[in-house]
């Protein structure tokens, strides 16, 4: 089974984090949410409090992917947490995925592994990295490797459908689409 480690702080976007959860879950995708706080209840910008399954020191060192949700407040705690880049810098992109979403990007921008990767980003977050601009793309979700990134709350949807076609296959992420899908339609190409 796929595993999966979504890293939380105060201050991340409810929907960036639980949907993304949700769909992967949906998925048979292992997932374990991982506070980097001192205690295992989290906050969310909307004030919602999420249980983390686990606090950073017990969390799954071997993964297959690494998410990072948005929510300024969050991101920038990621982005400020020594623990967090050491592990983001030491995760071999050819085994593990990273994905990041509105502005969690700047926290791999800090990690340096937007280099040489198309990328996108919350719009305005990509003027504060340090990452050549030339790679910044104005799409909704972008996979350039083993690394997606994504805009903001709404693309929620459509970037955990990208996460659990990476991890499990088109055809899965299409199947769990399918089931979940009501009158709500929007664009997701996963043959892009």
């Amino acid at each position: 089974m796929k595993q999966v480690s979504v890293l939380l702080a105060d201050g991340f976007e409810t929907v960036e984090a639980l949907i993304p959860v949700d769909i992967l879950r949906r998925g048979g995708v292992s997932v374990e949410l991982v506070s980097v706080m001192d205690r295992l209840d989290v906050w969310s910008a909307q004030q919602v409090a999420v249980q983390a399954d686990c606090m950073w020191a017990d969390r799954k060192q071997n993964v297959d992917l690494i998410m990072i949700p948005g929510g300024t407040k969050g991101a920038e705690t990621l982005r400020d947490d020594v623990r967090v880049i050491e592990w983001l810098q030491s995760v071999n992109l050819d085994h593990t995925m990273v994905a990041a979403i509105c502005a969690g990007p700047i926290v791999l921008d800090r990690a340096n592994l937007l280099a040489n990767h198309q990328f996108t980003t919350f719009p305005g977050v990509e003027q504060e990295l340090a990452t050549n601009l030339e790679n910044y793309q104005d799409q909704v979700v972008v996979k350039d490797g083993s690394l997606i990134t994504s805009r903001g709350p709404a693309p929620a949807f459509p970037f955990g459908l990208e996460l659990l076609a990476s991890l499990e296959g088109t055809e899965r992420a299409l199947e769990v689409y399918q089931a979940m899908q009501g009158p709500m339609v929007f664009a997701w190409d996963p043959l892009k």
